[in-house]
C-alpha cells in the first residue's frame, strides 16, 4: 500500500522542470551511440544467396542478369532449373526470378559455363536437427556420439534463485584436438540400476569441484537420450545397428525387476556413465558440497553416477565420416560432410570451411567446437599430401 505526501505547488512544479525529458535533450546525450547503432543495423547482414546459401553482401535478384552475356549458357540453366525445383515459391516463372537472389560469385561462375562447387545441390546443405536432438545439453550429446573432443573442459558456474548456469559455453580452447572414440553401443543400452518408475531415468551426474569445493550437478534425462537415438537409427545410417531402448522396452525391465525376475541392470562395457563405488561416494560427500543446479532437484538427493573419462586410441584425423562422428547435432542424418563421397564436384578444405561458417544456418559458426574442428582440419591438411588426407 502506498502513502501520499502532500507537497507544496512550488517544490512539485519544479521537481517536474528538472526532471523534464525533451527529445533535444536526449539526442544531446544519446545521440552519437544511436546513431552508431543505427549504422551497424544497417550494414548487418542477414541476407543469403539462394544457391550457395552463404551470407554475403554483393547479393542481386537473379532477373538482374537477364541481358548480360553467358545468362543463357548450360551452367546457368541447370542451375535455374534446380533453384526451380527446390526453392520455388511462385508458379509464374518470371516472379520466380525475380524471388531468386544470387551472390556475384556464384552468378560471375555460372555466366562462365563453370560449376558452383559451393552450391547447395553438391551436398552442401545444411539439415535441420530435429527437436530431439537440439533439446539435448552438452552432457546428453556426449552420450550419442561415436567420438568426442578431449579438450572440452566444463566448469559449472554459481547460480543465484532458480537460474542455470551458462555451463554450455566455452571461454577458450587451446592445442590440438584429441578424437576419442566412445562405446555408443554401451551408451544406447546403458540402463540405470534399481528401476522403480520411468522417472528414474533422470540422473544428476557430477561435475568437477570448483575452489570452495563445491561439486555442481547437471541433469541428464535418458528418456531424451534414447528419444534421440532412436530418430537416429531411422534416419542415420552410421546408427543403423545402434540399438535402442523404446519406452516400452523399459517399462517391460521395470516390470521384470519388480516381479524379481531379472537382476538389477549392470552397467558393464565403456559407457560413459559410472556408477559411483562406496570409496567414491563417502570421499565426494565428506569433502566436498554437492549442489544441484535447480531447486526441482534438491541438495540431499542421492547422486550415484559421474561421467567417466574416454579411453582409447584417437580416431584419424583423416577419416571421411569424422565430423558427422562427432558433431551429429550438426548432421542428424549422416550427409554433407567435409568429405562426403557423393559430392559430384569436388571442394577444397578452406572452401568447404567457408561454406559451413558462412551458411545461413547459424549452428555451424555458434558451435566453438566444430570451428576448432574445422579449423585444425585446415591447418593440417596444409602440411599432408593430397592423396594422405583421401586415405
Amino acid at each position: 500500500m502506498l502513502q501520499l505526501r502532500p507537497q507544496s505547488s512550488t517544490s512539485a512544479s519544479s521537481k517536474s522542470t528538472s526532471h523534464q525529458v525533451t527529445e533535444d535533450s536526449a539526442l544531446q546525450k544519446f545521440g552519437k551511440p544511436l546513431r552508431h547503432v543505427t549504422e551497424i543495423r544497417d550494414c548487418y547482414v542477414t541476407t543469403s544467396c539462394d544457391l550457395c546459401e552463404q551470407v554475403r553482401k554483393d547479393l542481386c535478384p537473379l532477373q538482374t542478369y537477364l541481358d548480360n552475356h553467358g545468362y543463357d549458357s548450360h551452367r546457368m540453366r541447370d542451375a535455374i532449373d534446380m533453384l526451380y525445383q527446390h526453392k520455388t515459391e511462385e508458379e509464374d516463372y518470371e516472379k520466380f526470378l525475380s524471388s531468386i537472389i544470387i551472390c556475384k560469385y556464384c552468378a560471375a561462375k555460372l555466366r562462365g559455363n563453370k560449376e558452383v562447387a559451393r552450391s547447395f545441390y553438391n551436398e552442401l546443405s545444411a539439415i535441420p536437427a530435429p527437436d530431439c536432438i537440439t533439446c539435448l545439453n552438452m552432457f546428453e550429446r556426449a552420450l550419442i556420439k561415436f567420438c568426442m573432443t578431449c579438450i572440452t573442459v566444463v566448469r559449472l558456474g554459481q547460480i543465484s534463485n532458480h537460474g542455470r548456469p551458462r555451463n554450455e559455453l566455452n571461454s577458450a580452447l587451446k592445442g590440438r584436438i584429441a578424437y576419442l572414440p566412445v562405446d555408443l553401443l554401451s551408451n544406447a543400452l546403458f540402463l540405470p540400476d534399481n528401476l522403480l518408475n520411468v522417472q528414474n531415468l533422470v540422473l544428476l551426474v557430477d561435475s568437477q569441484p570448483t575452489q570452495q569445493h563445491r561439486v555442481w550437478t547437471s541433469v541428464v534425462d535418458l528418456r531424451k537420450v534414447h528419444a534421440a537415438l532412436e530418430w537416429l537409427r531411422i534416419n542415420n545410417p552410421l546408427y543403423k545397428d545402434i540399438p535402442v531402448y523404446t519406452l516400452a522396452d523399459i517399462e517391460n525391465k521395470i516390470a521384470q525387476q519388480l516381479d524379481g525376475q531379472t537382476s538389477a541392470t549392470s552397467t558393464t562395457g565403456s559407457a560413459l556413465l559410472k556408477k559411483l563405488n562406496d570409496a567414491s561416494r563417502s570421499y565426494l560427500y565428506e569433502n566436498f558440497s554437492v549442489q544441484p543446479l535447480s531447486s526441482d532437484y534438491p541438495a540431499d538427493v542421492l547422486v550415484d553416477y559421474q561421467m567417466d573419462k574416454v579411453h582409447g586410441q584417437s580416431t584419424n584425423i583423416f577419416d571421411a565420416e569424422l565430423d558427422m562422428n562427432a558433431f551429429p547435432e550438426l548432421f542428424p542424418t549422416g550427409e554433407h560432410g567435409m568429405k562426403d563421397t557423393k559430392r559430384g564436384t569436388k571442394i577444397g578444405t578452406s572452401e568447404y570451411i567457408k561454406s559451413r561458417v558462412l551458411h545461413k544456418d547459424l549452428r555451424f559458426r555458434l558451435n566453438i567446437n566444430y570451428l576448432f574442428h574445422s579449423f585444425q582440419v585446415q591447418e593440417v591438411s596444409k602440411h599432408v599430401p593430397q592423396h594422405w588426407s583421401h586415405a
